[in-house]
Order: structure tokens, then C-alpha cells, then sequence
């Protein structure tokens, strides 16, 4: 370890950080406000770094509670008879107001290099932006992780319990589990039951069955002309369809290609397939992408970056306030406990 380059590379991480935020590099080590302005240019970063956080919305909030717009627009249609006494026209809402609320509570982002990592990229000219590009990185996988993994938020996380990241706080898939029971299938309240499909299944022969039968009778008519429902799934769900495919074709270059061309675009139920990063097993959620939602308060972010010489590694500690929101319930569904029957 050059000690000399890896004490310059800390420099000059403190340094950026102090001139991007206008303080000092004293207040980078001591803990500070991040300025709304550079919240949300942060978050462009962090989306960067996965397409669903790509497609998805990232929603600023100035207070940290309030309540859900939602997807849909309002009914605002009707008649009054203003001739009568006391009448008057009734304006109505052009959202759909839900009446649920958003809570952005306190999420922690703590990201630890050890020097000897630093070491490897202190010779690197733009080495700030490499190492925050790195904790943008977590960042993304994290708050994805938590979105489709979260049930419950724990005041003291366990990652060797928890490694899908369970106890930080409750994603997508738990909102829809306890708030939106009717649309979900394999999962009511706490209990579960199977849903079976493939050539031994009474209902549904395939996943494309599934998503269809899900699509035509569990969504809300309301979004019956909405053209951008997705399913959203783990490579290794959608994959095994695929696979069963490939495997029966011949070794004919037409059928290799009819094959190759199967796997590339990837449909279930004439909707297209996103693959998601550690999207549990055996589990679809078909919504629009404009359905889902993060929520974050622009003036609730603190960061602390710390040179620990006693754990010989560099700390960047980060506090976000955060929720996960299905905009409308009416436009998810969620299917989980999914398995395969011969």
C-alpha cells in the first residue's frame, strides 16, 4: 500500500465533496445536509445504474408525510342546477385521491472501503467520481432489493438474518401483500397457498396463462386501455420457460434462431418481461411501470464521510427518508408461490 498516494486519494475525496456541497472539508468528516439541488441530482445518478430505477418514478417530496396522488385521473363530470338557492358547481379532483398517506422515514446508505481498495484506484484522475459512483451503485441495488424484498422495518437491521434486506423497510410486494389482498394471488394476509401451472395443472398450463387470466380478471377496469403493463420477474422464473422452449427445438438453424429470437424478447401473456435484481422466486408483479414509486424528502439527506484509520477504511455514512408507493392498487397484481406442475 502507497500510503502517500492512498492519503492524497482521501484528500481529494474530501476536497470534492466540500466544493460540490459549499462547506467545508472540516463539515464533510463532522456530517452535513445535503442541498435539495444536489438530492436530486443524486438520485439521477443512483438511477443510472438499473433500469427499473430507470422507468420507475423518483418523486421529491418537501414534507415527510403526506398523501398518495396516484395513477389515474379523477371523474370530473356533472351537471348543477345553479338556478336553485345555495346551489353552486362542486369541483371535483383531477387525480383519484386514494386517501392513503407516504412516510419518509430515516433509511441508512453505509458504505465502508478498505484502504486497500482505495489503493487500487487512488492512481485514477477522476478517483471521487469513481468512488461515488461505486456507493451510487449499492445505493440502486439496494433500494431495489428493498422495494420487492422488504416486509418490515426493524429499529435495528440484521443482514446475516435479513440478507435480501427484509428488515430495512416495507417495499412494493409488502405494500400489495397487506394493503391490496384482492389482487394478489398465491399470498392472503400472512397465509399462502401454491399456484400451480404447466401440463399437470387443472387452471393454468403455462406462465403466459397466468399473466393473461391475472391481466383480464384481477386488474381494475379503469386501466382496461392502458397499453404499458409490464411483469416484473426474476431472470430465473421467466428463464425456466424458455428453457423448456429451447430444449424442444430442433438443431436446425431456423430453430435456432426462432429459439434465440424467444429468449431475447421475452413476453408472458402479450406483456413484456423486465428482469428485476433480486426479484424473489416463483413470483411476478404485472403494473404499469409508472405504478411504482420512490418517494424521498429533499431536505432529509445527511451524509458524514469518515477516514477510520482504526479499521484501516474509508466510511461514507448516508441517511435518506424514504417510502416505497404503489401508486394505484387497482393497477398491480401481484403472483407469488408460483410452481411448476408436469
Amino acid at each position: 500500500m502507497n500510503k502517500n498516494q492512498l492519503s492524497i486519494a482521501i484528500a481529494a475525496m474530501f476536497g470534492s465533496i466540500a466544493e460540490a456541497q459549499g462547506i467545508s472539508r472540516e463539515q464533510v468528516s463532522t456530517g452535513y445536509n445535503i442541498t435539495p439541488a444536489a438530492v436530486q441530482t443524486m438520485y439521477d445518478e443512483i438511477a443510472k445504474n438499473t433500469e427499473l430505477l430507470q422507468k420507475i418514478n423518483l418523486r421529491p417530496k418537501a414534507e415527510q408525510i403526506g398523501q398518495v396522488i396516484g395513477l389515474s385521473s379523477g371523474l370530473i363530470a356533472s351537471n348543477t342546477d345553479t338556478a336553485q338557492p345555495g346551489k353552486e358547481r362542486q369541483p371535483h379532483s383531477i387525480h383519484s385521491l386514494s386517501g392513503r398517506e407516504y412516510r419518509l422515514q430515516k433509511t441508512n446508505f453505509d458504505a465502508a472501503l478498505r484502504y486497500d481498495e482505495i489503493d487500487q484506484w487512488a492512481h485514477l484522475t477522476d478517483f471521487p467520481a469513481h468512488i461515488n459512483k461505486k456507493i451510487a451503485e449499492s445505493i440502486a441495488l439496494s433500494l431495489v432489493t428493498i422495494g420487492m424484498n422488504g416486509t418490515n422495518r426493524a429499529k435495528d437491521t440484521d443482514f446475516s438474518a435479513n440478507p435480501m434486506l427484509q428488515d430495512v423497510a416495507k417495499g412494493w410486494l409488502q405494500k400489495m401483500r397487506e394493503e391490496n389482498q384482492a389482487r394478489c394471488l398465491g399470498t392472503t394476509g400472512t397465509s399462502t397457498s401454491s399456484v400451480p401451472y404447466g401440463p399437470g395443472a387443472a387452471d393454468y398450463k403455462n406462465l403466459d396463462a397466468v399473466v393473461t387470466d391475472a391481466l383480464n380478471v384481477m386488474m381494475d377496469e379503469r386501466f382496461a386501455d392502458r397499453a404499458d403493463f409490464v411483469v416484473l420477474a426474476s431472470r430465473r422464473t421467466v428463464g425456466d420457460k424458455y428453457l423448456r422452449i429451447v430444449n424442444k427445438s430442433g438443431d436446425t438453424a431456423t430453430e435456432l434462431e426462432a429459439g434465440g429470437r424467444l429468449t431475447k424478447e421475452r413476453t408472458l401473456g402479450g406483456l413484456p418481461v423486465m428482469y428485476v435484481p433480486n426479484m424473489p422466486a416463483n413470483t411476478l408483479l404485472i403494473t404499469p411501470l409508472a405504478n411504482l414509486s420512490i418517494y424521498y424528502q429533499t431536505t432529509g439527506e445527511r451524509r458524514q464521510v469518515v477516514d477510520n484509520a482504526k479499521k484501516d477504511q474509508l466510511e461514507s455514512l448516508q441517511s435518506k427518508n424514504i417510502d416505497f408507493i404503489v401508486e394505484e392498487y387497482g393497477a398491480a397484481v401481484l403472483i407469488e408461490n408460483l410452481t411448476y406442475t408436469k
